[in-house]
């Protein structure tokens, strides 16, 4: 029976062999994602390098793996800081879709793509999209930390963005209320004298007369 053992081991070996070469573009792979998304370079070079580790993603782990929505979310950062909110968007847009499938409607960090969705269509001046997905976002703060979603940094910066689009549209009684709500949570997180705190604050000061008299 010494013959099955031999049989065995060629097997053993010829798989080794081959899973070695298998295992091995896949690796090889990984290090050329990490290379493309972390090397410093010019930026069109960048947005070839970032379009290279998403296709290689999804060929590699497939269209709805989590890492895919990173890669989505450093190419719409990219565009994003580039002015070229038309492909931020979309890329958001993708990001998000894939957070729901992966994760549920209401998850935090589906509430955390919201509000880059928010943030993006305010600076476009598209003032009902962002105040619908800024309302989707405290929604989801709501209902996943309850009253513990005001002492949540990001819940304080999307309540921010929306009294400031409030006041954009001359809804003042609306406004004031997210702002004095934002500046609590910049206090107890951050404290009074944090950088971020002391901006929305004098902010909102510098607003507070406009509000209540206009």
């Amino acid at each position: 029976m010494k013959w099955i053992g031999w049989i065995i081991t060629i097997w053993i070996t010829i798989l080794i062999v081959l899973g070695g070469i298998f295992l091995g573009g896949v690796f090889s792979d990984i290090s050329l994602i990490v290379k493309l998304e972390s090397v410093e370079i010019t930026h069109e070079e960048a947005e070839s390098n970032y379009l290279q580790a998403l296709e290689l993603k999804k060929k590699r782990l497939g269209e709805n793996h989590p890492s895919v929505v990173k890669s989505l979310e450093k190419l719409a950062f990219f565009y994003f800081d580039q002015g070229r909110y038309s492909e931020a968007e979309s890329c958001h847009l993708q990001a998000l879709e894939l957070k729901k499938k992966l994760l549920g409607e209401d998850h935090l960090l589906v509430a955390n793509s919201l509000s880059n969705l928010a943030l993006l269509y305010f600076l476009q001046r598209r003032y009902s999209e962002a105040e619908s997905f800024s309302l989707q976002a405290i929604e989801i703060y709501k209902k996943r930390l309850g009253e513990d979603h005001l002492s949540d940094i990001s819940a304080a910066q999307i309540l921010y963005l929306l009294a400031i689009l409030y006041l954009e549209q001359g809804r003042y009684e609306e406004a004031e209320p997210l702002y004095l709500q934002a500046i609590e949570i910049y206090k107890k997180r951050l404290g009074e004298d944090n950088f971020q705190t002391r901006t929305v604050e004098q902010h909102y000061k510098s607003k507070k007369e406009q509000m209540r008299f206009e």
